[in-house]
């Protein structure tokens, strides 16, 4: 025959909604003493209040952080045509830059005119992708503006270099100039 220790609940499926704050002993929703101390558990001033649940702020989604950068995009391409000028050629032959993270594709088009959009999803032709953890973008596009630096845990795709070690390494360097010439206002680039 197994033993049960008695949990303090009446019934098995009874919830305990009351702590008592002289104990710290669960009580029943209805109970008006505390079943270990006798606490009058009706006292306003005998009960604990419930602490308060941190609240969790949503990660912004990838598009509103790129949104916001957009304007800065577009000048850096007109004001600073000679340092970005191999960029545009290639974007101009039909490329794009998409960023894929675990919950959205969002791909950033340059047209001939300089202005700078962006599509949910991935169109068919896209030249460079970064691949990485949402989290991980906001460490690239921090919240004052501008661009941080490409962490770790994003990874830059060429789509036309057949990828090894040393061409991994050459194009994160070159990925990330040109993530910094393109996202960071032309007042605070050196």
């Amino acid at each position: 025959m197994e033993k049960t220790i008695w949990s303090g609940k009446r019934y098995p499926d009874e919830d305990m909604a009351m702590k008592c704050s002289k104990c710290g002993a669960e009580n029943p929703d209805y109970a008006f003493f505390c079943g270990r101390c006798a606490a009058d558990l009706k006292d306003p001033g005998s009960l604990q209040k419930p602490s308060p649940q941190p609240r969790m702020e949503p990660i912004p989604s990838l598009y509103s952080m790129l949104s916001r950068r957009l304007l800065v995009v577009e000048n850096n391409i007109r004001k600073r045509p000679g340092a970005l000028r191999a960029l545009r050629e290639s974007l101009y032959r039909g490329g794009n830059i998409a960023f894929k993270s675990e919950s959205e594709t969002v791909t950033l088009i340059i047209d001939k005119d300089h202005h700078a959009s962006l599509l949910k999803g991935l169109p068919p032709k896209v030249n460079v992708e970064f691949d990485g953890p949402q989290a991980a973008f906001l460490e690239m596009f921090p919240e004052r503006g501008g661009f941080g630096y490409l962490p770790s845990s994003v990874s830059p795709n060429y789509k036309h270099a057949a990828m090894n070690a040393d061409v991994e390494l050459m194009i994160r360097e070159i990925a990330e100039k040109m993530l910094e010439g393109l996202f960071t206002p032309e007042t605070s680039v050196g």
